[in-house]
């Protein structure tokens, strides 16, 4: 599963060519250490950038989130735990849980102690978002 994404990462890496000397976000050196971040190239940093904020959705369902995987069950060792009462979907971060996008599937996890969610999105919508955001990138750079 894991060659999986990282094959969809690389494979949109690609379009991403328009690239310039991205920066980490903020939620990329939570994950990463620096030396690893300076190892990566830029398209995959560019790629991860975009991950952290638009690979999941917090929000509250409307029915039962019995049955549904704890969020907690997911953190990676050595990640910060987050503060479920200060959980927003700027201060999430995807990458600090072991999960990761299947193909065609999205994902529930359902946030300890409460109703919310977290819905990560299947590869291919993320796939789809990052296209998206390459060719509205590439059009911004035409018009400078």
């Amino acid at each position: 599963m894991r060659k999986l994404f990282l094959s969809g990462v690389f494979a949109l890496m690609a379009l991403a060519g328009i690239c310039q000397a991205a920066q980490p976000h903020p939620k990329v050196t939570e994950s990463f250490t620096a030396t690893e971040i300076a190892a990566m190239p830029s398209t995959q940093l560019e790629y991860l950038n975009f991950y952290v904020d638009n690979a999941c959705v917090v929000h509250i369902p409307g029915k039962s989130t019995e049955g549904l995987p704890l969020l907690s069950s997911y953190l990676k060792p050595g990640a910060p735990a987050l503060d479920i009462n200060q959980l927003t979907p700027e201060n999430f971060n995807p990458l600090n849980y072991t999960f990761e996008p299947l193909p065609e599937t999205v994902q529930l996890f359902v946030i300890d102690g409460t109703n919310n969610v977290v819905q990560l999105h299947s590869q291919a919508t993320i796939n789809r978002f990052y296209s998206q955001y390459i060719a509205n990138q590439r059009k911004l750079n035409k018009t400078k």
